[in-house]
């Protein structure tokens, strides 16, 4: 009898495991977005809400002409169904603009995190000359919920 109450209790709880993990993907009208070739394109994604739309972040690390590849983030809009296209944000250049002229490979995108402001993005090879020597810092910048680079931060170089 204890053993039919067991198996039962048992039943129960895997079926209610089964459903509260549940989810539901529409594979007959997929949205698929596309960025450049060989940019990683997708290598992080955010689901981001600013301006009364809701977007999509989506990193590049090696996005960026042949010579220096730095990355950077696009922005898809998902509100507008009818539209896959996504909007580069060229927020590395406007971003690091100042602090250095010699940027090449950076992956600016490879971190890509939500904070109270709006979101973070990282670029980790991000380097520091400091007399004859070279130094992979690493670099970050805040953007704001509309987009504007606000603060930048290098973890490494405090």
């Amino acid at each position: 009898m204890a053993l039919n109450r067991f198996s039962f209790v048992l039943y129960l709880f895997i079926l209610w495991k089964g459903l509260s993990d549940s989810f539901n993907i529409n594979v007959k009208q997929a949205r698929i977005f596309k960025g450049p070739k060989k940019s990683q394109f997708g290598y992080k994604v955010l689901q981001h809400e600013a301006e009364g739309q809701k977007w999509l972040l989506v990193s590049a690390p090696r996005d960026g002409i042949a010579k220096s590849k730095n990355g950077d983030i696009y922005r898809c809009n998902i509100s507008n169904k009818r539209s896959s296209n996504c909007m580069k944000l060229n927020s590395g250049e406007a971003a690091l603009k100042n602090i250095s002229d010699d940027m090449k490979n950076t992956h600016f995108g490879m971190t890509l995190t939500r904070n109270s402001q709006g979101f973070m993005v990282c670029a980790p090879l991000w380097s520091q000359k400091c007399g004859s020597s070279i130094y992979n810092t690493g670099i970050c910048t805040n953007i704001s919920s509309t987009f504007q680079p606000s603060g930048i931060t290098a973890p490494t170089a405090q």
